[in-house]
């Protein structure tokens, strides 16, 4: 586990401050902490401010790879602590780049269902004030889970006096790399939870790594990063590239095979036997590409064939999904013809699952 101190006690917020202090948080592991955050492998402090980052920031993707602006969102993260105190307020604020869409915080108290907080685009801050909503001396375990298309950076949190925070066990939980595009990401969602990836790791018992990039083509620097995990701390790795090397990227079907088969040789480098499930490319209200006017068929036929590859040379855990038959184009699905909407995704989620 790696242990960190958080300071507090500098924001203003409606409350009586506790007055500044420290926060013992961790990244990982399952010793007792004040302040667990999940899904962000590389967050970062500067002047006393908390970035919650789940992809390197130093990675150099290759031209129309995948944009590391887009990366330095929250998809997947969450902050998880508990107390007996009757509120708790944290404090956030936005770059001026943020890549921010329409999203949305959500804060659960004891695995209830989420309160949802909206960002307004224009936001420069945000300061979450929450309630325990239970009796005065109950111990309530919060869960606040980060918006998928903003990069809110912690710059205090807060206790009115005479409360702090108790000691958190994270559960022991093995790691789920997801590796993807825009609809891995969180596109069209405004809730991190409301993705396919939260909703498998949950269901599994899984913590979430979000590694989708809005905009993603199969990008072998993504799968690179996959090496910072210990082989034995991965549980399940999934990808859904295909549908920007089809729609915008130019490639043909012989093209995009190449690369996938690069994609998949690099991740094998550092996790071999970790389950590696192949998501196909999904059904979209597009037939033909715009840029190559290829139909999707070959790039679906091109990851099934990398995979049966793979399988007759050994590889037994891997899998390609036929994920092309689990939703529709249809608006229920994609509202807006490409990516999934909260009922597309569950749809997606559950399939997985159950895959």
């Amino acid at each position: 586990m790696d242990h960190h101190t958080l300071s507090y006690g500098s924001c203003v917020v409606p409350t009586a401050s506790q007055g500044e202090g420290s926060v013992s948080w961790a990244l990982g592991g399952s010793e007792p902490v004040q302040l667990y955050v999940e899904g962000a492998r590389y967050t970062v402090e500067k002047n006393g401010e908390w970035e919650f980052l789940r992809s390197d920031p130093k990675l150099s993707p290759k031209k129309d790879e995948f944009s590391l602006s887009k990366s330095r969102t929250t998809a997947g993260v969450g902050l998880r602590f508990v107390t007996s105190s009757p509120s708790v307020t944290l404090c956030f604020r936005y770059n001026a780049y943020d890549r921010r869409r329409r999203s949305v915080i959500g804060v659960s108290r004891n695995g209830r269902s989420f309160d949802r907080t909206e960002i307004p685009l224009d936001a420069k801050t945000t300061i979450l004030h929450i309630k325990a909503d239970v009796g005065p001396e109950d111990r309530v375990e919060y869960r606040v889970v980060l918006p998928p298309w903003a990069n809110p950076i912690l710059t205090d949190l807060s206790l009115p006096v005479g409360h702090k925070l108790g000691a958190f066990t994270p559960p022991r939980r093995g790691a789920y790399l997801a590796l993807g595009d825009s609809i891995t990401h969180g596109s069209g969602l405004e809730a991190s939870y409301e993705g396919y990836p939260w909703q498998v790791a949950q269901a599994l018992s899984l913590e979430l790594f979000n590694l989708g990039s809005g905009g993603a083509r199969v990008a072998p620097t993504l799968a690179r990063s996959t090496a910072d995990w210990r082989p034995e701390s991965v549980s399940l790795i999934t990808t859904l590239f295909g549908y920007n090397d089809w729609m915008s990227g130019g490639k043909t079907a012989a093209e995009f095979k190449e690369d996938y088969t690069q994609l998949l040789s690099l991740i094998r480098r550092r996790h071999p036997h970790a389950p590696l499930v192949c998501l196909n490319l999904l059904q979209t209200s597009k037939v033909v590409s715009c840029r190559s006017g290829l139909p999707v068929d070959g790039f679906r036929s091109a990851i099934r064939e990398v995979v049966a590859d793979r399988r007759s040379m050994g590889d037994a855990n891997i899998f390609v999904a036929p994920s092309e038959t689990w939703t529709t184009g249809a608006p229920i699905h994609v509202p807006d013809g490409v990516h999934p909407g909260p009922e597309g995704s569950s749809l997606v989620a559950s399939h997985l699952i159950s895959f």
